[in-house]
């Protein structure tokens, strides 16, 4: 029955997943030449004091791109599910409501972390083999705060979607932006973004990702229509 779910869902987010592969590649060849780039302009000492010191690292959008991606991949998992209310149907199949709801929220989550940690695993290459270990540690710490929003994103727009009041939908996407604009932003200011506000801002996704689990409840206990 898991199998099967994936699958679902992989046919329902296959294109959007296809188009946004495309452009992270773009990103990360961008990044990658203007590495070189760096190499032929400055020495190597300078480079590496400007990428772990100055915090000066080009991403090419590379955040914006994850963010908009788990955007529309939500949408594409959730928006004709509702809009054909098939996830009353989905919820009524023969498996326990929990292990439903798991895999059905589980799907989309675990491709995003499939596809984090392959350009973790590519800029980990990219940037050893011109630079120490030690400059990786300093691009990956500012890079992961763009995946732990882009997750926010993702399980935020699966709560616009399934949530039924509007005033709850707005406070949502508000609550969201603000967190997720100062998180990105501070994570561009110094070389570690604070244990503090990582936490917090995981503490804010483990939060959504209950609420989300609570709405699909109310789906089956017929609260929302």
């Amino acid at each position: 029955m898991f199998n099967m779910i994936i699958y679902k869902e992989y046919l329902k987010t296959i294109k959007i997943i296809s188009i946004f592969l495309i452009l992270i590649a773009c990103c990360l060849f961008n990044t990658y030449f203007s590495i070189q780039d760096s190499l032929v302009q400055y020495s190597s000492t300078n480079a590496i004091l400007m990428i772990t010191q100055m915090g000066v690292f080009d991403y090419s959008n590379l955040e914006y791109v994850c963010m908009l991606f788990a955007i529309f991949l939500a949408t594409a998992q959730f928006y004709p599910e509702v809009t054909n209310g098939r996830i009353r149907l989905f919820l009524h199949l023969p498996m326990s409501q929990n292990l439903l709801i798991s895999a059905l929220v589980s799907v989309g989550g675990i491709f995003l972390v499939l596809i984090f940690s392959i350009i973790t695993v590519i800029y980990f290459f990219m940037i050893t083999s011109s630079f120490p270990t030690e400059v990786f540690y300093a691009v990956f710490s500012r890079v992961l705060p763009s995946f732990i929003a882009s997750l926010l994103c993702y399980f935020t727009t699966m709560i616009v979607f399934l949530e039924p009041k509007g005033i709850r939908k707005i406070t949502y996407i508000l609550v969201s932006y603000l967190i997720i604009d100062k998180y990105i932003a501070l994570s561009k200011l110094g070389y570690f973004v604070s244990t503090n506000l990582n936490v917090f801002v995981i503490t804010v996704l483990i939060v959504y990702i209950i609420i989300v689990f609570d709405v699909f409840t109310s789906y089956t206990k017929g609260y929302i229509k």
